[in-house]
């Protein structure tokens, strides 16, 4: 019956066992015994797992590392494999078992103590404390490694073909090997040794069809007609849960990233778990786009603040290209609500009419009623409640302006048209009063017209009976109120017109207590008569 290894042992004092389990070690050696030299390249070792969360797993990922120091250093040989943990946490591992030829056999050839160290690939776990490797059987072949059965191997050195004192040696065979200092071999045949295209450089960098790597592993290679790209990767499992791709780990060993190809969903990922991780895409140095850890989505912005922030001042641009010709098609924004009914608003630019339409959507997100319709160049028409607006500025229905005691319309000048406007006499200077006016506005002539909407369609008359003052007429009583467009066009100024209206009202008034003065002085003077 085979021993077993120690359960008594911790991962912080783990020992080297010469005998195996049996159901192990038949497992991991008894199929590739033949293909093991006669000194296995392979150890056994044994721990015991307290995990630093207290849960407790069948299965556990573990990498063994070989160290030259006790602290310290960089390790000299790894692997990662798969081990069962009992529930008391004890755990055995082959170590070497994870590759055909076992332990490297250059490991031991410095006469050079190590160390072996043990991670647990679970989040917050750290390699243990470094065990040394303590001498086994074995090494009792290996002791005599520089001697043939006792014998220095230049006792068995073959005769050079022609001695120098002329006699005939015996015939060197022809080296099986043969290769280029820093390539790794490849067998060129059934049994010869030859060039792979791979490279290890003096400072351990590999290269693949160079010999100058620039990286730890650099892959240069000649194909112009793109069918190569150097690198692949094929999950060839079926599973919907199977992916191709990479994972990148920090500096202590912690997993910090996945990228990759679902096999189910054709999906492409890239997964950053890291705390606080983000994901930066850059062009010269410069953030393009960038996913914060919060979600934030930066466009030309690396610290977005909402979650889209474009641009990080000068002049950014959001351009949205529907390229289509149609009406009601065209590029847009939709704001919807998130529960049921979905009622919102869109804004879109529509491909037929060159408009920027403003537009409530129905409870089944089906474009309803304009709210806001933006004419383009070289119209700049904007409508309120109408598709089609037929003035700068054209509502469909009342205007509402101010607060209440706040609210003025104005001209471009500055000259008030209605509303609440400021009147503080404070706020004036230069006041003069008007003239007299009763003559001036007696002699306006109100009429009624019908404009010539059929001449003059780009001006948006109405086809009804309107009613107005003539401005050439105007112009020959009260040319203040007349002015003349870019086209010799004229127009009134209806909102000064009430002015000198109020000023002629004053001026009837002064006439009307003159004569109503006059009139008292009549009646009084006739009543004197009338006493003699």
């Amino acid at each position: 019956m085979a021993r077993t290894c120690p359960t008594f042992v911790t991962a912080a004092a783990a020992w080297l066992c010469l005998s195996v389990s049996p159901d192990l070690y038949a497992q991991q050696v008894e199929a590739s015994r033949e293909a093991l030299a006669p000194v296995p390249r392979i150890m056994w070792f044994s721990g015991t797992f307290r995990p630093a969360d207290g849960s407790r797993a069948s299965l556990e990922t573990i990498t063994v590392s070989v160290y030259r120091d006790k602290e310290g250093g960089t390790a000299l040989w790894q692997e990662t494999q798969r081990i069962a943990v009992d529930a008391e946490g004890r755990y055995n591992a082959l170590i070497g078992s994870t590759s055909a030829d076992g332990l490297p056999l250059d490991l031991f050839t410095a006469g050079e103590p190590r160390w072996i160290g043990v991670r647990f690939h679970r989040s917050g776990e750290v390699e243990g404390a470094r065990v040394h490797f303590a001498s086994v059987p074995y090494a009792l072949k290996a002791a005599d490694a520089d001697t043939l059965g006792g014998k220095p191997s230049s006792a068995y050195l073959l005769a050079d073909p022609q001695s120098q004192d002329g006699s005939q040696g015996v015939s060197l065979p022809a080296p099986l090997t043969a290769g280029t200092l820093g390539h790794l071999g490849m067998f060129i045949d059934s049994t010869n040794l030859g060039d792979s295209v791979l490279y290890q450089s003096p400072s351990g960098m590999i290269g693949a069809g160079t010999t100058a790597p620039f990286d730890v592993m650099h892959v240069a290679f000649n194909n112009s007609v793109g069918s190569l790209t150097g690198y692949a990767v094929q999950n060839l499992s079926g599973s919907a849960t199977a992916y191709s791709g990479m994972l990148f780990y920090d500096q202590t060993g912690a997993l910090g990233q996945f990228q990759g190809f679902s096999n189910g969903t054709h999906e492409y990922r890239i997964n950053n778990v890291a705390t606080n991780g983000t994901i930066n895409f850059m062009t010269g140095s410069t953030s393009r786009f960038k996913v914060a850890n919060n979600g934030f989505i930066g466009i030309g912005n690396a610290n977005p603040e909402n979650e889209l922030h474009i641009g990080a001042g000068g002049n950014p641009i959001l351009k949205i290209d529907g390229a289509v010709n149609a009406a009601g098609q065209g590029g847009r924004i939709r704001w919807t609500e998130s529960f049921a009914g979905d009622y919102g608003m869109e804004a879109m630019f529509d491909g037929a009419s060159d408009e920027l339409i403003f537009r409530h959507l129905s409870n089944s997100l089906v474009d309803a009623d304009n709210i806001l319709v933006v004419k383009g160049f070289p119209d700049g028409r904007v409508g309120v409640g109408v598709a089609a607006p037929l003035d700068v500025f054209h509502v469909a229905g009342d205007i509402r302006v101010g607060t209440g005691t706040t609210g003025c319309v104005k001209d471009a000048d500055g000259t008030l048209i209605a509303g609440v406007c400021s009147s503080d006499l404070r706020l004036k200077k230069n006041i003069v009063p008007f003239p007299s006016s009763l003559d001036r506005v007696s002699r306006l002539q109100p009429v009624h017209f019908y404009w010539r909407s059929d001449e003059y369609p780009d001006r948006h008359f109405g086809n009804s009976e309107s009613f107005g003052l003539v401005a050439q007429d105007v112009e020959k009583v009260l040319p203040e109120l007349v002015t003349t467009d870019d086209s010799g066009y004229k127009a009134v100024r209806y909102n000064v017109l009430p002015f000198h209206l109020l000023q002629a009202i004053k001026d009837l008034k002064s006439e009307n207590d003159d004569l109503k003065a006059r009139l008292t002085a009549l009646e009084a003077a006739v009543a004197a008569q009338a006493k003699r």
